[in-house]
C-alpha cells in the first residue's frame, strides 16, 4: 500500500478568484517530498500560478483535469522548521 501511495501521481490545485484576478496554488506528492526535477524541485515546495502568467483560468482548469499543469518559475519552498534560515 505504501508503494502505491508513494508512486501515485497526485495533483491538487486550489484556485482563488475574486472575479478580476485569480491565483492558483498547486502541489504534487513528488513536489511536497522534493522529488521533482530541477534545482527548485529537489526541495519540498508548492507551485504558484496566476492570471499574470499569460494563461486563462479556463485553460488551467482543463490542463489540471488532464493531470497536467504549465511550467512555472515560481516555487514556494516548504520549510521543516519555521526558524530554519537559508
Amino acid at each position: 500500500m505504501r508503494t502505491i501511495i508513494n508512486q501515485a501521481d497526485v495533483l491538487i490545485a486550489r484556485i482563488f478568484d475574486n472575479g478580476i484576478h485569480w491565483h492558483c496554488f498547486l502541489h504534487t506528492y513528488k513536489g511536497l517530498k522534493g522529488q521533482e526535477s530541477g534545482e527548485q524541485g529537489s526541495r519540498p515546495h508548492i507551485h504558484y500560478l496566476s492570471d499574470s502568467f499569460g494563461i486563462s483560468k479556463d485553460d488551467l482548469i482543463k490542463m489540471i483535469r488532464m493531470g497536467r499543469y504549465p511550467n512555472t518559475p515560481v516555487h514556494i519552498p516548504l520549510l521543516n522548521d519555521v526558524t530554519e534560515k537559508k
